[in-house]
């Protein structure tokens, strides 16, 4: 298994569309404004096929583990949800 790709700073969640995981290792930096569900690191796994997009975010465990997905279909993104 591949290590996750490093998320830098500034980086807006959006612009990750290639299938793979990567990680934010550091709360600092992180943002709604970012489009990260919620200011935590954590971990984002990203599946793309096609008009698809899909992501999944899991803060750090001592933020609580919390996931949220969201996803793209055709250009338009909707909402992250937490499961």
């Amino acid at each position: 298994m591949p290590l996750p790709k490093p998320i830098g700073d500034g980086v807006d969640l959006r612009t990750l569309v290639e299938s793979g995981t990567y990680i934010r290792e550091s709360g600092a930096g992180v943002s709604t404004a970012l489009n990260y569900p919620l200011n935590a690191a954590g971990t984002l796994e990203v599946l793309s096929k096609g008009p698809a997009i899909y992501h999944r975010y899991t803060s750090r465990p001592d933020v609580g583990s919390r996931v949220f997905t969201c996803g793209n279909f055709n250009g338009t993104w909707f909402p992250w949800v937490e499961h």
